[in-house]
């Protein structure tokens, strides 16, 4: 996609230098890895000759810590060469991440990082964890709620369609 976007940049006469090509993070909130796969994907477009740019904020949608995530992944993704990010400047995390001075020996630690931050995010208080003890929840809008959070798409449709069906 990089390749046919800098080609019919090119054809309307801007140079490769004015490129800037944005590889689109997923929220870490629905996958951990396919956030970081947007970091891998950076390094190969600029081996196009464009440069990078990405919206950090997204790597975030949906978490309640979000500060902490966008942090963490506006340092990897500098580690990544990432060129410009789409960023809130005034966040002290990524003011934390600014200041930062990319190493390539930390990636694991802060992909590691990364992982856990979203892991905080999915755990839920005691009052309101869903006890299966051997049988299935009621359809009651908190359960739902939490088999959302837990990801469990399968209990979660099976509830859904009873309490639609109960309507």
């Amino acid at each position: 996609i990089a390749k046919k976007i800098i080609a019919a940049a090119e054809k309307e006469g801007i140079p490769k230098d004015r490129i800037f090509i944005d590889t689109l993070v997923m929220t870490a909130a629905v996958s951990v890895d396919e956030s970081l796969e947007t970091l891998k994907a950076i390094p190969e477009v600029k081996k196009l000759g464009v440069k990078t740019i990405l919206g950090i904020s997204n790597s975030s949608h949906g978490l309640p810590h979000r500060s902490a995530v966008n942090g963490i992944y506006l340092k990897l993704a500098r580690i990544f060469g990432l060129d410009s990010g789409i960023i809130d400047p005034l966040d002290p995390e990524i003011k934390k991440a600014l200041a930062y001075t990319p190493k390539e020996n930390d990636k694991d630690r802060l992909i590691e990082e990364l992982k856990n931050e979203v892991k905080k995010s999915f755990k839920m208080p005691k009052e309101n964890k869903i006890v299966l003890s051997g049988k299935k929840p009621e359809p009651t809008a908190d359960n739902i709620k939490n088999l959302v959070i837990l990801g469990d798409a399968e209990m979660t449709e099976s509830l859904v369609s009873e309490a639609l069906l109960s309507q």
